[in-house]
């Protein structure tokens, strides 16, 4: 009887694996189903057809509760994230005024192609036109376009 508990239980535990841990894989689902399936034809082999019909009455409904209590919304909520984020997001603002084309500054990462580089004391996101430039590398802007500033190495 007790092998019995086991795979119910076991089929149990994977059912709600499946539909909250990990759904889509349909590998854990199909584990549980055959785990409560296997319960349920032992118990009709092994204790008769009384026993047998028991734990298969006994499955569905232990099957059903728990697909009723996980497809409720407040379940979800218990589970889920309900944290807000309130903090500014620092925006790099490149205007005309702040930068020109041609001005020279210091690669602070390597761009590869995408890193950091300082221009007049500001730190902005920049785009190496051609390959790759190492850190603490003198760069020049050759072209800022929508906010986006490309730069080439130089010699």
């Amino acid at each position: 009887m007790g092998l019995i508990v086991a795979f119910s239980l076991l089929g149990l535990v994977l059912i709600i694996a499946e539909i909250i841990l990990i759904p889509g894989i349909f590998i854990t689902g199909l584990l549980g189903l055959g785990c409560t399936v296997g319960a349920c034809y032992y118990a009709f082999e092994t204790f008769g057809e009384n026993t047998g019909w028991i734990v298969t009455i006994a499955n569905i409904v232990l099957c059903s509760v728990t697909l009723i209590l996980a497809m409720r919304s407040k379940t979800w909520k218990k589970i889920s994230l309900n944290t807000t984020l309130d903090s500014p997001v620092k925006t790099n603002t490149v205007c005309a005024e702040d930068l020109q084309i041609g001005e020279q500054g210091t690669s602070i990462s390597r761009l590869n192609p995408m890193g950091k580089a300082r221009f007049q004391n500001e730190i902005y996101e920049v785009t190496a036109q051609e390959g790759w430039v190492d850190a603490q590398e003198t760069i020049e802007i050759i072209r800022i376009e929508d906010h986006h500033i490309w730069v080439k190495k130089i010699s």
